[in-house]
C-alpha cells in the first residue's frame, strides 16, 4: 500500500476560496484493510479526512466576520457526502464551508 507524503499532498490550489471557505484534498481510500483483505474500487468509500490547501482568512459566525479556524496543512475531519468536488489538473478537491469542517486533528 502506498503512502503519500505531506508535500505530494499538500499541492498548490487551483482557486482561491470564498469568505469562510476552505479547499480540501481528501486522502485516499486503503486498497487493503488491516486485517489484509483487498478492497475493489466500487467497493471503495470516500475518506472522511483530508488536508487544507487552501483557506480564506475570515469566516462568518452570525453577524460577525472572525479569524478562520483552519490553516493550510491542517488535517481535518469533514463529512464524506459533504462539500462540492471539483478536479483541476486530474487531481480531485472538495470545497467546504468551514462550519462543514468537524475538527482538526491536533499536533502531536
Amino acid at each position: 500500500m502506498q503512502t503519500e507524503t505531506l508535500q505530494e499532498v499538500l499541492v498548490e490550489s487551483p482557486i482561491e476560496p470564498g469568505i469562510d471557505f476552505v479547499v480540501v484534498k481528501r486522502f485516499e481510500s486503503g486498497d487493503v484493510t488491516p486485517g489484509g483483505i483487498i478492497i475493489p474500487d466500487k467497493a471503495k468509500g470516500r475518506e472522511d479526512r483530508g488536508i487544507v490547501i487552501e483557506a480564506n482568512t475570515k469566516r462568518i459566525i452570525g453577524q460577525n466576520i472572525v479569524p478562520m479556524d483552519y490553516r493550510r496543512g491542517d488535517v481535518v475531519l469533514v463529512s464524506k457526502h459533504g462539500g462540492m468536488d471539483f478536479e483541476s489538473d486530474g487531481q480531485s478537491f472538495s470545497l467546504f464551508r468551514a462550519g462543514e469542517v468537524y475538527g482538526k486533528e491536533k499536533c502531536k
